[in-house]
Order: C-alpha cells, then structure tokens, then sequence
C-alpha cells in the first residue's frame, strides 16, 4: 500500500498562486452536486479536486518558511485535553518518520494541532480540513507543509452542500479560539442560534479527498468536527484505507451513546486505547505497533 501521497508538490509560485485562487468552478460545483449520490471515486469528482486550475479547493503544501510562533499562545498547551492527545500521539508515533496525517477541523493550522509537532520534526505530510472560511485563511498563512482543503467532512457517503454556524468570537485576542465550536448547523443548540453566523459549506466524504492524494495508508486520523464524527467514522471505507489511530472528540450524550460510539468504531477494527470524558483514542487492533489487550 502506498503510504503517504504520490500528488507531486507544485513550485513555491503556483503554490502561491493557488492559496489565492479560492474561487471555486462553481459550473462543476453544482453539476457534481446535481448528480445526486457520488462514488468516493468519481473521476469527475476527483479531477474537480487535484486541478487547482478547475475550480478544486486541495491546495499544496506550502515550500516556504513556517509562519508560527513557539510561545504557548493562550496557553492552549496546558489544557488537559491538548495534553492527552499529545501524551498518546508522542507515545506510539513519534519515532516514526514521514507518516502521514489527516486532521478534521485543524482551525488555523496552529492553536491545538497535535500535528504540528509531527510535520516539524518527524517530516510527516498530511491533510488539513477547515470548513470555516476566516479560519482556512489563516491556516494557509502559517505555512504548514501539508495539503489543505476547505471543507466540512461528509457525514453521507456522498458531496453536499449545508449550512456552517460560526461560533461568535468570545475571545478577542484569538479568533481561533474564538472559531472553536463552529459546527453544522444542524448540530447547533436552539439556545445558540440566536448568536452566531451561517455560511454555506461543501460536505465531501475524506475518502475522496484522500484518493484524489493517492492516499491508501493514514498513521493519524485527527476527528474534531462537532458532532459530525459517526457518520464520518461510520462511512469511511477503512477495508480500503487503512488507518492506524484515530484521535476523535464525541461530546457527552451519555452512557448509552457513548458505549454504542465505542462499539461502532470497534466494529471498523480498532480498540480503545484511553479516553478523556469527550475525547478518545483509538487504534487499529493489528497496528503494528501496538498489541491492545480487551477493550473496557
């Protein structure tokens, strides 16, 4: 299996070109929208994805400098939950070299990314997922060396377009912490809508944009996307793409759909390796790093 991506990365020139090209084909837009169900691999589908030229929001990894601090900003690095991922993800996968990443919900490529620290000092690539558009700005400006797309993550194994709320900026010094929360909107509690914004989001199964990377083989599957973390767990063809630890948030519903959360993702191949209240960490059950005994 290909581990990785085999997308050749374009000259500093049209990388920049192309985080300036944010306007979308909206003529394929709409005609691939039209065609009601999409394969994963629907070769339009994908073209529309790889050809920046055509209207396709998969940008580049950046050749230029990182633009990101080293400070503890908000000091975001003390949090419980930034540090159990971290403890985890520094454990199992931080001797390893050039592995490949996707995180679901990266804001601006900075404030809480557990993969950062992998991209800079490992020589992993990976893929970011932004749906929110101030936020996608942002992350391209940091200049992260992984490929980015503004979308939000279909819960339907299926392209769709829905509304995105953004969450109000409640802290002034940081928009990205102020971004977390943004959700699908209908996610969003009745009390909240009165507060906030709504843009429209195109919804895209990550198994298309993984196959229009070439991607067959992901080390760390990052899934923080507000509520929409089953369907896209649950939709994703792991017999074809082979993922070896997911790192996802699942708000607190309960002890009945928490166990079933459990046993759904179980049922993909993996056990669970430790959780924190609302967030998890699962790994593959024949990862070859790891031999899980029984689940809890």
């Amino acid at each position: 299996m290909t581990r990785g991506t085999k997308l050749q990365q374009q000259q500093d020139s049209t990388h920049n070109k192309n985080h300036h090209a944010h306007t979308p084909n909206h003529d394929m837009e709409e005609e691939l929208l039209k065609q009601g169900w999409t394969n994963t691999t629907d070769p339009h589908l994908l073209k529309w994805l790889k050809e920046a030229d055509g209207g396709g929001r998969v940008f580049q990894p950046s050749l230029r400098p990182y633009n990101v601090t080293d400070h503890n900003y908000g000091h975001f690095k003390d949090f419980g939950v930034f540090k159990f991922y971290e403890k985890h993800i520094t454990k199992l996968l931080s001797s390893k070299v050039s592995g490949f990443f996707v995180e679901a919900g990266a804001l601006d490529g900075y404030i809480l990314s557990n993969t950062l620290i992998l991209e800079r000092f490992r020589a992993w690539s990976g893929l970011l997922v932004e749906p929110r558009p101030d936020m996608f700005q942002q992350l391209l400006q940091k200049q992260r060396k992984a490929f980015a797309a503004r979308f939000c993550l279909a819960e339907k194994p299926y392209l769709y377009k829905t509304k995105f709320w953004l969450s109000p900026d409640f802290v002034k010094d940081n928009i990205a912490f102020g971004a977390v929360g943004s959700r699908v909107y209908d996610k969003v509690q009745a009390a909240e809508r009165e507060s906030g914004s709504l843009v429209n989001v195109l919804c895209i199964p990550v198994a298309s944009l993984l196959t229009a990377l070439d991607v067959t083989y992901v080390d760390l599957f990052v899934v923080d996307v507000e509520g929409s973390e089953w369907g896209v767990l649950d939709n994703f063809p792991f017999h074809q793409i082979t993922v070896d630890m997911l790192a996802v948030e699942r708000k607190d519903k309960g002890q009945e759909d928490r166990k079933a959360f459990i046993k759904m993702v179980r049922s993909k191949g993996f056990g669970l390796l430790d959780s924190l209240k609302e967030d998890y960490i699962f790994i593959r059950k024949i990862a070859e790093f790891l031999v899980l005994e029984d689940d809890p």
